[in-house]
């Protein structure tokens, strides 16, 4: 589910880092020529990845068949804008899916979003089976749908944790790990990362990936802390009354408290 946002955080990081993306310029200049001109012309990197684009949340499908059939390109060039660019806080899957027609196109050999995930993350991970239900283009859908084992998540919470080294090998800029955790126009949320503080405190005290169904990576740097929680994969109900956790996120702080060894 949404764990998948934050997962996909980090690859865009590294195109950040690789000077291919840029999160001030508008993408109707680089990526997105086709937005130029347009109502959309002024939506820029950080306006997908924060949440306040404007774009309608609508996804480019509503049911596997149309998942399978549609693409999240040509959506991405249809989706209208509804509310003013930069104003407005709301949570949209539709924007971040277009993150991977975002991904692609900033690569030379427009490399699909999950094989750069492989090449750059996921392999210095040594994280193994991982996959990504496609659009009809062979895109991933970035907003959702990762299949990954927990103690694989485990490994991205570490990279978080130690500021983008793993194993002593940097993945990531510390410049990319502070700008994503840093709180945006709404002040629980980073960049595709939640920001969770304990009760009355002002201070960030958790960076927490979240997914619909109770799936969470949960990040105590004060405590060199990670948690993580899946689901039962063999369970088939999306009712998240079956299987959401909302407590994990507070009760994971509450074993952290002052004065904790």
């Amino acid at each position: 589910m949404s764990v998948s946002k934050s997962v996909v955080a980090l690859r865009i990081g590294q195109l950040v880092d690789a000077g291919l993306l840029d999160l001030e310029t508008p993408l109707s200049t680089s990526v997105m020529p086709e937005w130029k001109d347009t109502d959309k012309a002024n939506i820029t990197l950080r306006h997908l990845l924060s949440h306040t684009s404007g774009l309608a949340a609508e996804r480019y499908g509503t049911d596997a068949e149309t998942f399978r059939e549609g693409t999240i390109e040509a959506h991405a060039l249809a989706t209208a804008v509804v509310t003013p660019v930069g104003e407005n806080f709301a949570y949209n899957n539709n924007a971040v899916d277009m993150l991977a027609v975002v991904a692609r196109r900033a690569t030379s050999s427009a490399m699909v979003l999950d094989d750069q995930l492989q090449a750059g993350l996921f392999g210095p991970l040594d994280i193994a089976g991982a996959y990504w239900m496609k659009d009809g283009r062979g895109d991933p859908r970035a907003s959702g749908e990762l299949v990954i084992r927990p103690h694989d998540l485990l490994k991205i919470g570490r990279l978080v944790l130690d500021r983008g080294l793993y194993e002593g090998e940097r993945l990531l800029s510390e410049s990319w790990i502070d700008t994503m955790l840093e709180p945006g126009p709404m002040k629980g949320c980073g960049l595709l990362w939640w920001l969770d503080r304990r009760e009355g405190e002002l201070e960030v005290a958790a960076y927490v990936a979240d997914g619909y169904l109770g799936q969470y990576i949960v990040v105590v740097p004060e405590f060199r802390a990670v948690a993580v929680r899946m689901r039962d994969p063999n369970a088939t109900s999306w009712d998240p009354k079956e299987f959401t956790y909302p407590q994990f996120r507070r009760d994971v702080l509450q074993l952290f408290t002052a004065g904790s060894e």
